[in-house]
């Protein structure tokens, strides 16, 4: 895992805090519209990853549900979150997903 401080901008506020590049594994289910995302290290990060997951994903008439698994901190695991939508994931969305994660240094696996 490695660090690097910065400035995070996104579309509603400015958030200045430090930018974590951790290996998480990522699964991409197109056909099932489904993503799962394990070895998330905190809460923090989850949120992020989720609030970001949203902006991505978030449009019109789709519903995302959020599953939560496993346990964070040093001893843990890592978090697990499932994400699954009502609708099929489209091109566009998964080459969004994939180049997210993998610039944050992730294994991104794309099935169906």
């Amino acid at each position: 895992m490695s660090l690097c401080s910065g400035v995070f901008i996104s579309s509603s506020s400015v958030y200045v805090g430090v930018v974590v590049n951790m290996g998480l594994s990522v699964q991409i289910f197109r056909d099932r519209g489904e993503v799962m995302i394990s070895g998330i290290p905190t809460q923090w990060v989850a949120e992020r990853i989720i609030r970001d997951i949203n902006d991505i994903l978030q449009k019109r008439g789709s519903d995302l549900v959020y599953f939560f698994e496993g346990s964070p901190g040093v001893y843990g695991g890592g978090l697990v979150i499932r994400v699954v939508l009502n609708t099929f994931l489209g091109e566009n969305e998964v080459n969004a997903l994939v180049k997210y994660f993998e610039l944050r240094n992730s294994s991104v696996s794309v099935y169906g």
